[in-house]
């Protein structure tokens, strides 16, 4: 098999990128005011992006049970492995918060606009909220 080119690689970022912001558009029109200098996610659910198999995730899981964080703050969780829709949805926010699409994992836990990234980081957000 050949080794894609250059001007290949470029037109695989650019489609990607295309594709992230088509899709940034679509998920979060609904969710979106005109602020008069441009559009605010005003989604007010805390959203957790998770697979099943990930350790980090699990880390998450486990100080959410033993702290009861959920009888305190709604999580809407998202599964990302077999949901589409959960996958769009976390480029989409990922793409919102600015982070590179190339490098987005999970756990990830979004909050009107501002994404936290990986077991530490979102452990430490709960942990400054209650």
């Amino acid at each position: 098999m050949k080794k894609p080119t250059t001007s290949q690689n470029v037109l695989l970022i650019l489609a990607v990128t295309l594709v992230a912001l088509i899709l940034v558009w679509l998920i979060t029109r609904d969710t979106r005011q005109n602020t008069g200098d441009g559009f605010v996610d005003t989604s007010s659910t805390l959203s957790l992006y998770y697979r099943e198999e990930c350790p980090h995730c699990k880390n998450v899981e486990t100080y959410l049970f033993e702290n009861k964080v959920e009888e305190k703050i709604k999580i809407e969780h998202k599964e990302v492995t077999s949901n589409i829709k959960n996958q769009n949805e976390l480029m989409t926010r990922a793409a919102l918060c600015g982070l590179d699409l190339a490098n987005v994992g999970v756990p990830m836990l979004y909050d009107k606009g501002t994404c936290y990234s990986g077991d530490t980081d979102i452990i430490n957000y709960f942990q400054s909220r209650l």
